[in-house]
C-alpha cells in the first residue's frame, strides 16, 4: 500500500470525507440507541435460585455469591436431575461436610466462594466421588429410598477387583523371579519384596494408598472426620429443637394459665355484679314493703286525708 492510499485509509478510519480534514461544520453523526438486552434469567428463576442459596452455611453470604454463574449452575443441576429446593439443600449440606468444605472454611475465609458454590450444586462427572450412572445417586445413596446404591457398590466392588488382580499378577511374575536360580554368593540377598499400595478401608472407595500408611485415604479421612463433625451439629441442632420445643410449650402452659386466670376473674366479677343486683333488689323490696306499712298506718290513724295520702309517698 502506498502513501496516498495509507493516508486515504487512515482519513476514511477517522471519518474525514475526500481524505481531507472535517471542517468544523460537519456535525458529529447522532449515537445510536443502546440495543435492549433481554434478562439472563426471570424473576420466578432468581426466586428459586434465591431459596437454594437461602441453605448455603453461614461462611458462604448468600450476597457474595449471587451471580449469573451460580444461578446458570444451580438451574442446570435443578434441570438435568429433576432436583426440588429442598433436595439442591440436602445436596449443599453433604457436600460441605463430605468434600472437606466445613474444614477449609474452619481454617480461615474461603479464597473463591463462588467456585465452592458451584462445586456444591453441580452434578457429579466421571472421576468424580460417588460419580454414578444412576441420576438418582445422590452421594451414594438413592435419594428417594436412602438405601446404599447398588451402581456404586457394584463399581466399586469391580475397581477393588481389578487392583487385586493386578496385585496378584505381580506377585505371581515375583515368585517366577524368585525361582530362578540362585544369585552367586557374593551377591547380596535381595530384600523381600513390599507390596508398595493396599486398598483404602473406607466404604465404597476405590482409592489406594501407601502399603502401611492407612488404614483411610486422606479423602476418607477427612470425611470420616467431617461425619463425626456433623453428628455433633446434629446432636446441637435435636438439642436446641427440644428445648426450643421445651420453651414453646411452657410459653403454651402460660398462656393457659393467664386465660384460666382471666376466665376465673370474669366468673368472680360475675358473680359479685349478681350479689350486688340481688342485694339492691331485696333493699328495693324492703323499702316498697316498709313504705306501704307506713301508708297503712298512716290512713289507719288519718281516714280524713287516705284520700290525700294514696297518690304519693307518706307524709312523714
Amino acid at each position: 500500500m502506498d502513501g496516498v492510499a495509507f493516508q486515504a485509509e487512515v482519513d476514511r478510519a477517522a471519518g474525514v470525507e475526500g481524505g481531507s480534514a472535517a471542517s468544523g461544520n460537519t456535525k458529529p453523526a447522532p449515537p445510536k440507541p443502546a440495543k435492549s438486552r433481554k434478562p439472563r434469567h426471570t424473576h420466578e428463576e432468581l426466586t428459586i435460585v434465591d431459596q437454594v442459596l437461602a441453605y448455603l452455611p453461614p461462611q458462604i453470604p448468600a450476597r457474595e455469591v449471587r451471580v449469573p454463574a451460580v444461578a446458570d449452575a444451580i438451574l442446570a443441576a435443578m434441570r438435568e436431575g429433576g432436583r426440588s429446593v429442598e433436595e439442591m439443600g440436602g445436596r449443599i449440606n453433604a457436600r460441605w461436610a463430605d468434600h472437606g468444605f466445613a474444614d477449609k472454611a474452619a481454617v480461615g475465609p474461603l479464597e473463591k466462594p463462588i467456585g465452592v458454590v458451584i462445586a456444591l450444586v453441580r452434578p457429579l462427572r466421571r472421576g468424580d466421588r460417588y460419580a454414578c450412572a444412576d441420576i438418582h445417586c445422590e452421594a451414594g445413596r438413592n435419594r428417594y429410598t436412602d438405601e446404599l446404591c447398588r451402581l456404586c457398590e457394584v463399581r466399586a466392588a469391580d475397581w477393588k477387583a481389578a487392583q487385586q488382580r493386578k496385585r496378584a499378577a505381580a506377585g505371581g511374575e515375583r515368585d517366577r523371579r524368585d525361582s530362578a536360580p540362585a544369585m552367586p554368593s557374593q551377591r547380596a540377598a535381595e530384600a523381600p519384596v513390599r507390596p508398595l499400595m493396599e486398598d483404602c478401608s473406607g466404604p465404597y472407595c476405590t482409592r489406594s494408598i501407601p502399603a502401611g500408611k492407612g488404614p483411610l485415604c486422606g479423602d476418607c479421612l477427612e470425611q470420616q472426620e467431617a461425619e463425626v463433625a456433623s453428628a455433633a451439629l446434629a446432636a446441637q441442632w435435636e438439642a436446641d429443637q427440644a428445648y426450643a420445643a421445651e420453651q414453646a410449650a411452657a410459653d403454651t402452659e402460660l398462656a393457659a394459665g393467664l386465660e384460666r386466670e382471666a376466665a376465673e376473674r370474669a366468673a368472680l366479677e360475675e358473680a359479685e355484679a349478681e350479689q350486688r343486683a340481688a342485694a339492691e333488689e331485696e333493699q328495693r323490696r324492703k323499702t316498697a314493703e316498709e313504705d306501704a306499712r307506713l301508708r297503712a298506718e298512716f290512713a289507719r290513724q288519718h281516714p280524713e286525708l287516705a284520700a290525700f295520702s294514696s297518690q304519693g309517698p307518706a307524709p312523714f
